[in-house]
C-alpha cells in the first residue's frame, strides 16, 4: 500500500527513482532485494492513476478509493 499511497501521489517517475535507489543500497550496502519488483511498478501505477483521475481533496477518501476500485472491477 506505501507504493500506492505514497509514490502513486508522487507519480509513476518518483517511484521510478525510488527504486533506483533501492538497487543502490542493494549494491553499496548489500541491503535485501527490494528493487525492481514488479509489484511495486504495478502499485506505483495504481496509485498514479488513482490520484490523476480519482483523488479529490473535497471528499473522503474511502469515497474516492471505493469509487476507483469499483471502476477497476467493471473494466476488468
Amino acid at each position: 500500500m506505501r507504493h500506492f499511497l505514497v509514490v502513486g501521489e508522487k507519480g509513476e517517475l518518483f517511484g521510478f527513482a525510488v527504486e533506483n535507489a533501492q538497487l543502490v543500497g542493494q549494491i553499496v550496502r548489500n541491503q535485501g532485494d527490494s528493487a525492481y519488483q514488479t509489484q511495486d511498478f504495478y502499485s506505483n501505477n495504481l496509485g498514479s492513476t488513482y490520484y490523476k483521475y480519482y483523488y479529490d481533496s473535497n471528499k473522503a477518501p474511502s469515497e474516492t478509493l471505493k469509487t476507483f476500485f469499483e471502476d477497476r472491477a467493471k473494466n476488468k
